[in-house]
C-alpha cells in the first residue's frame, strides 16, 4: 500500500490533470491558429490578385494616357508649325504688297507731274544711272592701269604670298575660336 500511496503522490506531484487540460488547450488554439492562417493566406492570396489587377488596370490607363498625351503634342506642334508657315507667309505677301504699293507711289507721284517736269523726272532718274554707268568704267580703266604697272618683279609679293598669309591667318582664327569655345563652356 505504500508503494499505492507513493504513486498517488508521485502523480499528484506531476499535475497530469492540469497538465492534460493545458495540453488540450494548446490542441485546441493551434488547431483554431491553423484554420486563422488558412483563411488569412487566402485573404491574401485574394488582395495579392486585386492589387495586381488594379495595378494592370492602372498600367494600362497610363499607357493609354502617354499616347493621347504624345498625339496632342503631335497636333499641337503640327497646329504651331502650320501658324508658323501661314504667318511667315503672310509677312512675305505683306512686304511684297509694301513694295508694290511704295512702287506705285512713286510712279503715281511722277504721273502727277507736269509733262515738262515729269520728262525732267524721268531723264533725271536716267542721267543718274548712266553716271554710275560712267564711274564704273572709270574705275575699271583705273584698275587695268594698275595692273598693267604692276610687273612681278623678285621684290613684289606673289599670289602664293598672299595664299600663304591667308592659309596661316585662317589657322589662328580657327585656333582662337577653338579657345573661346573652351572658355565659354568653362563659363557654363
Amino acid at each position: 500500500e505504500h508503494s499505492k500511496t507513493q504513486v498517488a503522490l508521485l502523480l499528484d506531484a506531476l499535475r497530469t490533470d492540469r497538465r492534460a487540460e493545458m495540453m488540450t488547450r494548446l490542441d485546441q488554439w493551434f488547431k483554431d491558429k491553423v484554420g486563422r492562417v488558412e483563411n488569412d493566406a487566402a485573404e491574401l492570396h485574394q488582395v495579392e490578385e486585386e492589387c495586381n489587377e488594379v495595378g494592370q488596370q492602372l498600367e494600362h490607363a497610363m499607357s493609354h494616357l502617354q499616347e493621347e498625351l504624345e498625339q496632342k503634342e503631335v497636333r499641337t506642334l503640327q497646329a504651331l508649325n502650320k501658324f508658323y508657315s501661314v504667318l511667315n507667309g503672310l509677312t512675305e505677301k505683306g512686304r511684297e504688297a509694301a513694295a508694290q504699293r511704295t512702287l506705285m507711289k512713286k510712279k503715281q507721284v511722277v504721273m502727277d507731274l507736269p509733262p515738262e517736269k515729269r520728262l525732267r523726272k524721268l531723264s533725271d532718274d536716267g542721267g543718274e544711272e548712266e553716271d554710275l554707268k560712267a564711274r564704273l568704267a572709270q574705275k575699271e580703266q583705273e584698275l587695268m592701269r594698275k595692273n598693267l604697272q604692276l610687273e612681278p618683279t623678285s621684290d613684289q609679293p606673289k599670289a602664293s604670298d598672299f595664299l600663304q598669309i591667308i592659309a596661316q591667318q585662317t589657322e589662328e582664327i580657327a585656333a582662337l575660336q577653338a579657345q573661346v569655345d573652351i572658355n565659354d563652356s568653362k563659363v557654363k
